[in-house]
């Protein structure tokens, strides 16, 4: 059996999605072909690390990706952990400044001229997919609640069933999201994909659309731009600042560990501006 095919196969035992199978083999290849040989059993701990290196001017999730291969390969699939032993996993700056502000959000979320985008966008910003999410959601994943009677509520949950890692999960299915689908349903009328592609239902619509109609709206309303998943991090954010405990948002933003997820824990910039004047003095009582 070849490398790569013992590789696809302990991806597939571990469980890991298509997708990842897909972008893990690829990167092999793709340091396979840096080494300038197909002897990746003689490799050292330095020919991991030069190519590492090499990428370090991708994207972030380009260089996350190529460590992750390549860690998987050499601990999981030859059992060399010493190669990649020790080599840190890239992580991203932090900016004080993650997503818009609330109010900036639902404005440019409003002006977003395709209904069908609109939808998607609505669904990012209330309930914090993130853009893949949305679009995977079927017709089926939208369930409200129900009372004792068996009658439909105006609130819910949408249910993820394969997000980031293959993990399915529950996110908050708001009154408003919920009719901003509805009046979406009733337009639209999708069958399978939530947001069919339009000459395609078989298939969901471009993330590019979506994308691209963010843009425009931001650019329409004077809004600094933004990305899809700039809402998914402004929702976070003032899901905490609005007083959501961390386990039940960590939960519905599919974070593995809460730490993840405590990086939203931004503190507000007029808060800060509003912190008492020590300068001045002791108060008066």
């Amino acid at each position: 059996m070849r490398l790569q095919d013992s590789m696809i196969a302990m991806l597939r035992h571990a469980g890991r999605a298509r997708r990842t199978e897909a972008e893990y083999c690829r990167e092999f290849r793709r340091f396979l072909s840096s080494l300038g040989h197909d002897r990746p059993l003689r490799v050292r701990r330095e020919d991991v690390v030069s190519y590492l290196d090499l990428v370090g001017s991708s994207s972030l999730t380009r260089r996350r990706v190529a460590h992750a291969a390549l860690r998987f390969f050499y601990v999981h699939v030859v059992y060399r952990p010493e190669v990649v032993a020790g080599i840190p996993w890239p992580r991203a700056r932090r900016s004080l400044c993650e997503g818009p502000r609330w109010f900036d959000a639902h404005k440019v979320v409003e002006a977003v001229s395709d209904p069908a985008a609109r939808a998607v966008l609505s669904v990012i910003a209330a309930s914090g997919l993130r853009i893949g999410e949305a679009l995977s959601l079927r017709v089926e994943d939208v369930q409200p609640e129900r009372d004792a009677q068996g009658r439909k509520l105006d609130h819910g949950v949408l249910v993820v069933r394969r997000g980031k890692g293959g993990k399915a999960r529950l996110t908050p299915l708001p009154p408003t999201l919920m009719s901003v689908l509805r009046q979406y349903w009733t337009v639209a009328r999708p069958v399978g994909f939530l947001f069919p592609a339009w000459r395609r239902h078989s298939s969901h619509i471009c993330a590019s659309k979506v994308r691209r109609e963010l843009r425009a709206a931001c650019l329409r309303v004077g809004v600094p731009v933004v990305t899809p998943h700039q809402l998914r991090h402004t929702f976070a954010r003032t899901m905490l600042e609005r007083g959501v405990d961390l386990p039940t948002l960590q939960a519905a933003l599919g974070h593995t560990r809460a730490s993840t997820t405590a990086v939203y824990l931004h503190v507000r910039r007029d808060r800060v501006a509003a912190m008492p004047d020590l300068l001045a003095g002791p108060s008066k009582r």
